[in-house]
């Protein structure tokens, strides 16, 4: 096995522009390299348990994404998951990777709700008509995570990209020593 390496969870609520700012940051940073869309993840559920909601279903899939990026960390690879991890679920990833001594970043895209809102209405997949009563609860579930936020209503992905960049470099959004 190789140098372990870290683990950079990109998340924010739903419309905050995480897939389109990973392409961006895949391009900058260095190999080798994993990256996990946790959309990809929700085909997996094929038949809902009983009384098993959205809430129960978010904190389930995060912690398969988690589960899937170790063993890439354990042999050396840098992972970005792009998922919204909430602080909540963030707290349990945290545990588990500091047994495996693997270090994890934790980066917030967090632009104003109505561009969130804006953004899911009119993206090709995944779209929904309105900006629901769950969706906003997952938004402001981020209250917490200020020191990880970037708040930017610009879209600019490129640039987003480069700031996550400097912050990783600074260990601006490292939490396993916070």
């Amino acid at each position: 096995m190789e140098d372990k390496k870290s683990i950079i969870i990109l998340s924010g609520p739903i419309g905050a522009g995480k897939s389109t700012t990973a392409r961006e940051l895949i391009k900058l940073l260095p190999e080798p390299l994993v990256y996990i869309e946790g959309d990809s993840f929700w085909k997996h559920i094929v038949k809902e348990r009983e009384g098993f909601g959205g809430k129960e279903n978010l904190r389930m899939t995060a912690a398969a994404i988690f589960a899937a990026a170790i063993p890439y960390a354990l042999y050396g690879h840098t992972v970005l998951l792009d998922f919204p991890f909430t602080p909540g679920a963030l707290k349990k990833a945290v545990e588990v990777a500091a047994k495996r001594n693997i270090p994890v970043k934790y980066v917030v895209l967090r632009p104003d709700m109505e561009v969130c809102a804006y953004r899911v209405a009119n993206r090709k997949e995944w779209a929904f008509a309105e900006y629901d009563e769950p969706m906003q609860r997952l938004y402001n579930a981020f209250d917490s995570a200020q020191a990880n936020i970037i708040y930017d209503n610009t879209g600019d992905a490129t640039q987003i990209a480069s700031k996550i960049i400097e912050g990783l470099d600074e260990g601006v959004f490292d939490v396993t020593t916070h």
